[in-house]
């Protein structure tokens, strides 16, 4: 007597798609972009702004509204130019929707001082008290 063996009739009907090895690269994908995340930090202000040295000073771990000074002189905030009278106008709509955030300014080493004090006007006049000002720490707490 002859035994005839046969595959189930599932495996004929086509190829099967294994979820868990998919759930597996999804976990790894998440993890992977959470932790390029915590590495990126809030106070860049996307200018190329070279901050002078301090070598005393604190991290702010919340999140502020960061106004950056080039060496030139001008007004930036997220990456964008902006006159001072603008500055103003979206500082203050920001401040009204987020009430209580502090504003930091970051100047650049080679920055005017007029230049940052512009830079502190226009950050008062939009109503944010608490200010706070970008360095890097010196070569002695490196």
């Amino acid at each position: 007597m002859a035994v005839r063996l046969r595959r189930p009739r599932e495996e004929h009907e086509g190829g099967r798609i294994e979820i868990v090895p998919l759930i597996d690269i999804m976990f790894f994908l998440l993890a992977t972009f959470i932790l390029a995340t915590l590495g990126m930090t809030q106070t860049q202000a996307l200018a190329p702004v070279r901050l002078p040295a301090s070598s005393k000073g604190t991290v702010s771990p919340e999140r502020s509204l960061v106004v950056a000074v080039d060496a030139a002189g001008t007004l930036i905030l997220d990456g964008r130019a902006l006159g001072r009278n603008e500055l103003v106008a979206e500082l203050r709509r920001r401040a009204e929707a987020a009430p209580g955030r502090p504003a930091l300014v970051q100047g650049d080493a080679r920055t005017p001082f007029a230049a940052m004090t512009r830079a502190l006007e226009a950050v008062g006049e939009a109503g944010i008290t608490e200010v706070r000002f970008a360095a890097e720490p010196s070569a002695q707490e490196r």
